[in-house]
């Protein structure tokens, strides 16, 4: 099973219901979930209700082999990238305008404006459980001293690899994608301004060129995940301390 530490309550119910005889009530199953996974006295109604909002919306997903992917995390291109169905989907299943999911619509709107994503990767610093600089550190904590320094790097080089490319040649690319301080900044970020750049010195689409384009997104990808932590350009975070961003 993948990602069963970042989205606890689909791994719960898929297991719970493989013990129960019949279909779980989702709604009260989501309400007492909720109740244990918070342990206060006064659970504000407001949580419940963003809850129950969600597993009707972002957690109903109709769509059994992939849930849907932010535009942003893509590899950039003209056409193509809404309304995606199969692997790597990008088509809303649910009521955009439905209460929190709201925001959703309005960001994808918006994508074209590159300041997005500074002010993404801004906001993702404030939280130190979005800091790719602290998965990297845990990473490369696993080579067995500090001075095996060459298998800290290729640790680095796999955990990087698997979050853009996944392969060397970008075999499943951007399927382990992920909205993190450090690689929206630093790699998504520089992979739209690449086609924007492009786009500010051509005049028609019938002069874009999806080849040439796509070799120098895979060139960007394949020197990104040969950077090392704390060298040149690939610093982001503290090595030594939670280096979130306080506001």
């Amino acid at each position: 099973m993948e990602g069963q530490e970042g989205n606890e309550i689909i791994y719960d119910i898929f297991l719970d219901q493989a013990w129960s005889s019949s279909p779980l009530n989702i709604s009260s199953y989501v309400s007492s979930w909720v109740s244990r996974r918070y342990r206060i006295s006064k659970l504000p109604v407001t949580v419940q209700r963003g809850w129950s909002i969600q597993s009707n919306t972002v957690y109903n997903n109709p769509n059994t082999q992939a849930t849907v992917k932010s535009i942003l995390e893509l590899a950039p291109a003209l056409t193509g990238l809404t309304n995606r169905t199969g692997h790597h989907p990008t088509t809303i299943f649910y009521d955009t305008n439905s209460s929190i999911v709201a925001p959703l619509k309005l960001m994808s709107r918006q994508l074209a404006n590159l300041s997005l994503l500074c002010d993404l990767d801004t906001l993702l610093w404030t939280n130190d459980n979005f800091l790719l600089s602290n998965w990297i550190k845990a990473v490369r904590s696993w080579a067995a001293s500090s001075d095996d320094s060459q298998y800290a790097d290729y640790l680095e080089y796999n955990a990087r690899n698997q979050i853009t490319l996944w392969g060397s040649d970008g075999e499943i690319n951007d399927y382990a994608s992920k909205q993190s301080a450090g690689i929206v900044g630093t790699y998504y970020l520089p992979r739209w301004d690449n086609v924007y750049c492009w786009k500010n010195t051509t005049q028609t689409a019938q002069s874009f060129n999806s080849q040439v384009i796509n070799a120098q997104l895979l060139a960007f990808g394949k020197q990104w995940d040969s950077q090392i932590w704390g060298q040149r350009n690939a610093y982001w975070g503290n090595n030594t301390s939670n280096g979130n961003l306080h506001i």
